[in-house]
């Protein structure tokens, strides 16, 4: 039983890894279209550093679009609704303020959900770019390896 297994492992590796080369190989032969010429050792490198930044970029953005966010809600909104209770509960008895208070707590809950639910999607799609772009360096990373002599000082961080 073992030893099935072990064979299906195997034949399923080597199709994993022939078509993983047939990608490298679109990669390659779109490097080398005369529209491109990007098909050299240092070319792919540049390729790989500039993807690199990009990446790094979209990560540092997609934090401080989110520090934003917060930094607006803590400085901005949050004042408002506290100013618009303390006033709105100053003219209520006591049980209409716990009902205006309930429904404020409902409001504002119902608020962050969707605003959260907004961001997840939107990080969602944004995260989804970069980790194309992830992959992508490690594709041109692949074949830099799978086709050029690599040496001490080709090694990229």
């Amino acid at each position: 039983l073992t030893l099935i297994s072990q064979k299906i492992s195997a034949k399923a590796w080597k199709i994993n890894v022939n078509v993983y080369n047939e990608r490298l190989n679109f990669i390659a032969r779109l490097l080398k279209e005369a529209d491109f010429d990007m098909y050299e050792k240092n070319k792919i490198k540049q390729l790989i550093r500039k993807f690199n930044r990009v990446i790094s970029d979209a990560e540092n953005n997609e934090k401080q679009k989110s520090d934003n966010v917060t930094s607006f809600l803590s400085s901005y909104i949050l004042p408002i609704v506290a100013f618009t209770c303390g006033q709105v509960g100053a003219s209520y008895d006591t049980v209409n303020l716990i009902s205006v208070t309930i429904a404020g707590l409902l409001v504002v809950v119902f608020g962050k959900f969707l605003i959260s639910s907004f961001a997840v999607i939107l990080k969602e799609a944004e995260g989804n770019k970069i980790e194309e772009k992830k992959q992508m360096v490690i594709r041109l990373q692949d074949l830099l390896d799978r086709d050029f002599e690599i040496l001490d000082g080709d090694i990229l961080e």
